[in-house]
């Protein structure tokens, strides 16, 4: 079985992942909201809406995103290891892109929404394989 070595190893990444109640039924909520968000941000710089008119929806997808993955931490950290974790932090890097080369930011917005769905949409055996600290660290496999 999976062996820990110090109480923050066992707060961060508990051999049984933490839950709490609805949480399938708020992860949904977030995400649809995160699509939502997140889609009509993409077709506002698409279509060249002023940047003020985008910033309720860029503000919309930051907090939906960020709730997602606080839900999944909260569950284990193992998620930042897993593929869908390290899917996460390359989306999070792209987005970062865009701050600093405004220019690119439809191919790159693009970009982040395939890794996003390719991600979401991978088998549970892909999603949820650890890149690093495999063996060491039990991930949460739950669906949802």
């Amino acid at each position: 079985m999976v062996q820990h070595s110090s109480k923050l190893t066992d707060i961060l990444f508990p051999v049984v992942p933490r839950d709490f109640p609805l949480r399938r039924d708020v992860k949904t909520l977030f995400r649809s909201l995160h699509i939502l968000s997140g889609g009509t941000l993409l077709g506002g710089h698409i279509f060249a809406l002023p940047v003020a008119d985008l910033l309720p929806w860029l503000y919309a997808t930051i907090v939906s995103g960020t709730m997602l993955l606080a839900i999944d931490v909260h569950a284990s950290a193992c998620v930042l290891f897993e593929v869908r974790g390290i899917a996460i932090i390359v989306k999070l890097c792209l987005m970062l892109c865009i701050a600093v080369w405004f220019e690119a930011a439809v191919p790159l917005l693009c970009i982040i929404v395939l890794i996003g769905v390719y991600a979401s949409h991978m088998p549970k055996y892909i999603r949820h394989r650890m890149v690093f600290f495999s063996g060491r660290f039990q991930p949460d496999r739950r669906g949802g």
